[in-house]
Parts: structure tokens; C-alpha cells; sequence
């Protein structure tokens, strides 16, 4: 090391993407690097047991390293792995998630199944900034670990409609004065139109949802101002899940709320889910953070008696519309999850839990009430393997085993990644 610069020859991947080395016995952890590469960094970030480096130059390539193909990318924030062979993505991350779960979780867990699907092109929704310093309208994502913009005019990890509409927006805002940043996600339905969802420092909301509803692309158009929803056009939007049988049907979904990216997957991830809870006619299942339904409907469609618990109203009255028009078994509860141990009429005679959290996880204390359930078998979606291996520990320090381990790559060129876990209980 000179000046502060290291030589290091990375080893593998770990969380969030980094590769990490070690000089001198000291673990370095360095973004945009894959295994084998041979790389100078400088620190950026120095604790106790490793140093955060910035990339300088890379000496050698390693095997799985290839040219990234979007110009944004290291600049934008968006991306962590364009710089690896797709293919071999899922496989290092399927390494990075038992890895994780060993380390905070302490957990040994079984070499996980790998799902993916469309490495480019496959998200159905996405989240741009917008400004105007001088008068004209800027486009963008943030700048990596910043809320600076980098103006874009596409995106590939994005369907490409949305990125198409990305370099269409500046047009079609021009000229709309705003009071500060403003965020426009853009949600894509599987009748291939989008609905743009503005909030921030907009003064005239119906102009602007004018100025987007010329785009042949967008057919709707929610902006928030004053503390309420301006809304125009057809706002509703539809996704595909399973149907219960395997084929694909359509759940109803508020564009405000969460649903899942990676449209093409995500059927096959409910029906995954629908398989691993062992849905059939008299299954009795308690589902948290139900959301719109995504895996409500699959669940209900083979059989099964759901209460559905999902603390977005809004959410769970479109959900409860869809599931009674279908004459569905789905109690709908509108109701935060860390309020059930108050609720225990939700809780009698359930058999199976069907959870997806979100990223912060369930928290401790409410993981080490649900592993006291007397329920036969857990079924656990999450998009974060830090807090999933921290609440896990409840569970299999009590009655239940890892039955089932599947990382789902729903974000491709991206460190995030999905797990699947069915626990079930001991004999």
C-alpha cells in the first residue's frame, strides 16, 4: 500500500455487491469488482474489522467480468453488477445469501435453488427523479450513495416502454414550473400502458398529469399535492400472478402501493409460494402483509381459507373487492402485523403462515411471536437476507427446521436479491 492505494486481489462477492480481498491480513471490500479480478483502490471508509475501498483501476480481469453495457453505469445508482457475465449473477448470489444466513443468523442452510428469468429489460416499474434548476426539465436516477441526478434518456434493466418513456418526459414537463425535487415512478400494466405517480414540489398537478397523458404510453396519472391525490385518467393497474393451477390470471393493484418488478417472474414466484403452503381445499392460512393480493389469490384460487392481514387500506379494499367478486375464502384485515398479538381471534386454527415483509424485515420481537405459533408450516418471502437471517433465528431455535431455501434473481444487475424459505415444524 502507497499513498493510501491497495492492491487486491478479490476473492469473492459479499452483501450489497462488493468484492471483497484482503491485504495484509485486513479485508477490503470494494464496489464493481468480481471474482478473481486483480484491482487498486483507496479507502473510503476505515472500521474496525474492514475497509471500504473505491475502485481505481483494474489490473486483471477475472474470468466472470465483462464490459457493462449501459453508459450511466458506476455513475448512476441503479445498478451494482452490470459488470458481471449475467449468468453467473445468480450464482453468486445464491453463494452471497447462505453466506449472510450463516453470519448473522448462524443459520446452516442447505445450498439454495436458483430461479431466474429475463436478465435486461425486466422492470415493470421504476422510480425517476426530476428537476428543473434552469428552466428545463432534467430526468434522471441518483447518483450512487447521493441525491445528485444523473440525467438518463434510458435505462436496460427497464421494460422497454419505461425506458423509452424516460427520454420522453423532459418533452412532455416542459415548461411546468416545480418547487423542489419531484419523484415520478412510472408502473407498467400487462396491457403494456404505464401510470406515473408524481409526489414532490408540484404547484399545478393537473397540468402536469395533462402534459403525461399526451404520452401514447401513459394512460394515467396520480399526483400528489396539498396532502391529497389528484388523479386522471385510468389509474388502476393490473399484474399477472398465478391462478392457482399453474396458469397466469390478473390481481388488481394501487400503483402507489408495492408489487413486484420483475413481472415475468413473478407468476412463478406465487405459484412457488402456493406450492411450498400446500394450498388445497380447507387450508387454513394466515397471510402478513398481504399487499393487493399477489399471493392472496393464488392461495384462495386452489382452496384455501386466507386471512389476509395488510395494513394499507387501500390496498386491502381493492384486494377484498377482487377476492369477494370471485367468491373467494379471504377474511381481509386492515390491520399492522405487529398488532396481532392483540388480535388472537386471527390467529385460532390457522395451519400455515405466508409472510413477505418488507425489506427492514419483521423486527425481533414480533419474529419470536410468530415462531410461537402452533401453525405447521411457514412460508416466507423476502427481499433482504440481512434481516432475514436475523429473524430466523426465533424459528429454528424453537420447533421449526428449513425445510425449503430458493433464491429468486427478481433484480437482475442489481445486489438485491430474493429468498424463498418453507419452514416446517419438527416432528
Amino acid at each position: 500500500m502507497t499513498d493510501g492505494t491497495a492492491t487486491i486481489r478479490v476473492d469473492r462477492l459479499v452483501h450489497q455487491g462488493m468484492g471483497l480481498g484482503r491485504v495484509g491480513g485486513k479485508v477490503w471490500l470494494v464496489p464493481f469488482t468480481a471474482p478473481g479480478d486483480l484491482v487498486t483502490a483507496v479507502p473510503e471508509r476505515v472500521h474496525r474489522g474492514h475497509v471500504e475501498g473505491r475502485l481505481v483501476r483494474v489490473l486483471e480481469e477475472g474470468p466472470d467480468r465483462v464490459p457493462p453495457p449501459c453508459p450511466w453505469y458506476g455513475e448512476c445508482g441503479g445498478c451494482h453488477l452490470q459488470h458481471l457475465r449475467e449468468e453467473r449473477q445468480p450464482v453468486h448470489k445464491a453463494e452471497v445469501l447462505r453466506d449472510v444466513l450463516a453470519r448473522i443468523g448462524h443459520v446452516e442452510a442447505p445450498t439454495p435453488v436458483v430461479r431466474s428469468g429475463a436478465p435486461w429489460h425486466w422492470r415493470g416499474r421504476i422510480e425517476v427523479h426530476g428537476e428543473d434548476p434552469k428552466g428545463r426539465w432534467r430526468i434522471g436516477f441518483f447518483r450512487r450513495g447521493s441525491q445528485a441526478l444523473v440525467e438518463v434518456q434510458d435505462c436496460p434493466i427497464a421494460h422497454q416502454v419505461l425506458g423509452a418513456l424516460i427520454g420522453q418526459l423532459p418533452a412532455a414537463l416542459d415548461g411546468m414550473p416545480v418547487q423542489g425535487p419531484v419523484t415520478l415512478e412510472l408502473v407498467l400494466g400487462e396491457d403494456g400502458r404505464v401510470v406515473a405517480v408524481i409526489r414532490g414540489g408540484i404547484p399545478d398537478p393537473h397540468r402536469v398529469a395533462e402534459g403525461l397523458l399526451r404520452l401514447p404510453s401513459v394512460r394515467g396519472a396520480l399526483v400528489r399535492h396539498r396532502g391529497a391525490w389528484v388523479t386522471s385518467g385510468a389509474w388502476e393497474v393490473k399484474v399477472p400472478t398465478d391462478d392457482g393451477t399453474g396458469g397466469q390470471t390478473l390481481v388488481p393493484t394501487d400503483p402507489r402501493g408495492f408489487s413486484q418488478a420483475h413481472l415475468d417472474l413473478n407468476p412463478a414466484l406465487a405459484r412457488r409460494v402456493r406450492e411450498l403452503a400446500e394450498a388445497a381445499g380447507g387450508c387454513r392460512v394466515l397471510e402478513l402483509h398481504a399487499g393487493s393480493g399477489n399471493l392472496t389469490l393464488p392461495l384462495a384460487l386452489a382452496g384455501a381459507t386466507v386471512t389476509a392481514v395488510e395494513v394499507n387500506g387501500e390496498a386491502a379494499r381493492m384486494a377484498a373487492r377482487e377476492t369477494a367478486a370471485r367468491g373467494l375464502e379471504v377474511r381481509w384485515v386492515p390491520l399492522a402485523v405487529e398488532s396481532l398479538p392483540a388480535r388472537p381471534d386471527l390467529l385460532e386454527g390457522q395451519e400455515v403462515l405466508v409472510m413477505d415483509p418488507p425489506r427492514t424485515g419483521l423486527g425481533t420481537g414480533l419474529a419470536r411471536f410468530l415462531a410461537a405459533l402452533p401453525v405447521d408450516r411457514v412460508v416466507w418471502v423476502s427481499c433482504d437476507p440481512a434481516p432475514l437471517a436475523r429473524d430466523l433465528r426465533p424459528f429454528l431455535e424453537g420447533p421449526f427446521r428449513i425445510d425449503a431455501l430458493e433464491m429468486w434473481d427478481l433484480f437482475p444487475q442489481t445486489f438485491h436479491l430474493e429468498t424463498l424459505v418453507r419452514l416446517r415444524r419438527r416432528p
